[in-house]
C-alpha cells in the first residue's frame, strides 16, 4: 500500500535473523522489512522492489527518483501500520490465564484489630507512645500506619523490628518511612496471602491506560494498586535475589506482559538460558518473536560459547540504529518509529521501522 508495500510470506520466513558478519552494518530481516534486490524493466531501468526496502549497498539507486513525489495528500495522512505485515496474527487473550478467584483471601477486621493492638503493646513496653494506628491491607502484606508522639524518633521504632515480629508470631516485619506523612509504616505478612494473578494485572484499567513503549506489570502494591513500569525507560535491568525469592517469576512476568501488549512486528526477544530449563517454554514463539544468528539451530541460546557472537551482533545492530537515529534527528527508538509511522522518513533512503529488541540473560 502506497510507499510501504505489504507482502505475503510463508511461516518459514517469520523468524528474525541477526547477521554478525554483514559488511554494511547489521540489519534485521523480518516480514515487515524484507531486504530484496531491485529488478529491471524492459527498458533496462531499475524498478523499486515490490516487497520492501533495498539492501544498504543499493540505497543510492533511488535517491534521485523519490517515490514519495507521486503520493496523494490522503496517502500521506494515512499512518503506516507495521502490524499489517502479519495481519493474521492474533494477540493472546486473557482467557488463556487462570484468575485464581478461589485463592483471594481478604484480611478481616478482626485480624487488623488484633495485630494493631499487639503492635501498640510492644511499642509501649519500650515506652514509645503512639497516638494513632490504621491498617491498609494488600494481597500478601498489611501496612500498619502508626503515628508516634512528637518526641519519638523513627529510628527507635526501626530498632524493634524483631521484637514486633516476635509479638505477632510473624515470619518477619519491615519498618518503613511513609513519604509525605508523619506516620511510620510497619509491614506485616497476612495470615493467608492471596494469589496475585497475571490475569487480574493485565485486565486492570490503570495498567491499560498507561502509554508505555514497553509496558510491564509486576504485581500489586500494598494499597492493592497495580505496579507497572516502562522497560524502555530502564533498559539495563538487574533481577537479583536469594533462591526462592521469585526471580524466575519476575522474568516470566516481564515476558508475559510484553507478549500481551506488543505485536511480533514491534518486538523481538534474544533469550540466553545457560540452565536450559528457565526459558525453554518460549520455544513455540520462535518464528514470531525470537531473534537468533543465521547459523544457530536453536532460537534460545543455551551454549555460553555462542553468547559472545550474539552480543557482538547486537552491538553492530545498535551502531547501525544509532546511524539511523542521527540521520532522522532523534535520540531514541520511540521518536524514530513515530516519525517513520507518520511517513516522515523515506525507506528508500535507508530508513526502516525498528522493532524493540529485549535481551534476557
Amino acid at each position: 500500500e502506497g510507499p510501504y508495500p505489504i507482502i505475503e510470506v510463508d511461516d518459514s520466513d517469520l523468524g528474525t535473523i541477526i547477521d554478525p558478519d554483514s559488511s554494511q552494518g547489521i540489519h534485521i530481516e523480518d516480514i515487515h522489512s524484507p531486504v530484496i534486490s531491485p529488478s529491471e524493466n524492459e527498458g533496462g531501468e531499475v524498478n523499486p522492489p515490490a516487497g520492501g526496502m533495498l539492501p544498504v549497498e543499493n540505497l543510492g539507486d533511488f535517491t534521485d527518483g523519490d517515490f514519495s513525489e507521486g503520493l496523494t495528500d490522503d496517502q500521506w495522512k494515512e499512518r503506516y501500520d507495521p502490524r499489517l505485515s502479519l495481519s493474521h496474527y492474533k494477540m493472546p487473550h486473557l482467557g488463556l490465564l487462570n484468575d485464581y478467584a478461589d485463592q483471594i483471601y481478604p484480611v478481616s477486621q478482626d485480624e487488623k484489630n488484633k495485630n494493631g493492638a499487639k503492635i501498640l503493646t510492644t511499642l509501649r513496653n519500650y515506652k514509645i507512645e503512639i497516638t494513632k494506628v490504621s491498617a491498609l491491607a494488600g494481597p500478601t502484606v498489611t501496612l500498619y500506619e502508626v503515628v508516634p508522639a512528637p518526641n519519638v524518633r523513627g529510628a527507635s521504632i526501626k530498632k524493634l523490628e524483631d521484637d514486633i515480629a516476635r509479638s505477632l508470631a510473624a515470619r518477619g516485619v519491615r519498618v518503613v518511612n511513609i513519604p509525605g506523612s508523619t506516620a511510620i509504616g510497619i509491614e506485616v505478612p497476612n495470615d493467608k496471602p492471596s494469589i496475585v494473578s497475571m490475569k487480574s494485572l493485565l485486565a486492570d484499567p490503570q495498567f491499560n491506560s498507561e502509554k508505555y513503549a514497553l509496558p510491564v506489570v509486576m504485581g500489586r502494591t500494598i494499597s492493592n494498586k497495580v505496579m507497572s513500569f516502562d522497560l524502555a525507560k530502564m533498559p539495563h535491568l538487574l533481577v537479583a535475589g536469594a533462591t526462592g525469592q521469585g526471580k524466575s517469576v519476575g522474568l516470566n512476568t516481564i515476558i508475559t506482559s510484553l507478549l500481551y501488549k506488543k505485536h511480533p512486528s514491534e518486538l523481538k526477544f534474544v533469550l540466553v538460558d545457560p540452565k536450559k530449563v528457565e526459558l525453554s517454554v518460549y520455544e513455540p514463539i520462535e518464528k514470531h518473536y525470537l531473534a537468533k544468528l543465521p547459523d544457530f539451530d536453536d532460537a534460545i541460546i543455551t551454549d555460553t560459547k555462542k553468547v559472545v557472537s550474539t552480543l557482538r551482533s547486537l552491538c553492530k545492530l545498535m551502531d547501525h540504529r544509532y546511524d539511523l537515529l542521527k540521520a532522522a534527528g532523534v535520540r531514541e527508538v520511540k521518536s524514530y518509529n513515530e516519525k517513520f509511522l507518520s511517513r516522515k522518513l523515506n525507506p528508500y533512503r535507508g530508513h526502516e521501522y525498528m522493532p524493540y529488541i529485549v535481551v534476557i540473560i
